[in-house]
């Protein structure tokens, strides 16, 4: 077992700056340990040994949309953010059980969405937007 197991974050993004820039903002937030994968089949394959402390997930990816990700998430109680451009009424239900936030987004936003999901509470420790 991967000692970054329980404490990982997996992001889902097929555009390498975005993944990049996804992964800044959760070391800006404190996650020392991103997980940057490209395609479902990827992600399948880490899950199926890691457990991650939460994914971000981009609805569609090279292999396809990311619901069976999503579907195997929830299953697990793995809490989830919806990174991605498309509508929400364009996609399954099952992105429902995670929060979205815009594509592209900003920390703030991904702080809020931990909130939301009761990973942490980053907001407080941000600089304010109106410094």
């Amino acid at each position: 077992m991967d000692k970054s197991s329980g404490s990982s974050v997996l992001i889902i993004e097929d555009e390498l700056l975005i993944a990049m820039d996804l992964e800044q903002m959760l070391q800006d937030l404190g996650f020392e340990t991103s997980v940057l994968v490209s395609s479902c089949l990827q992600a399948e394959k880490w899950l199926a040994v890691h457990t991650p402390l939460f994914a971000v997930l981009d609805i569609r990816v090279r292999d396809g949309t990311s619901e069976s990700i999503a579907h195997r998430l929830v299953n697990q109680g793995i809490p989830f953010i919806v990174s991605s451009g498309t509508g929400s009424g364009e996609d399954d239900a099952v992105f429902a059980h995670g929060i979205r936030v815009p594509k592209p987004c900003d920390v703030q936003h991904i702080a809020d969405a931990l909130k939301a999901l009761g990973v942490r509470d980053y907001a407080s420790s941000l600089p304010s937007a109106t410094a």
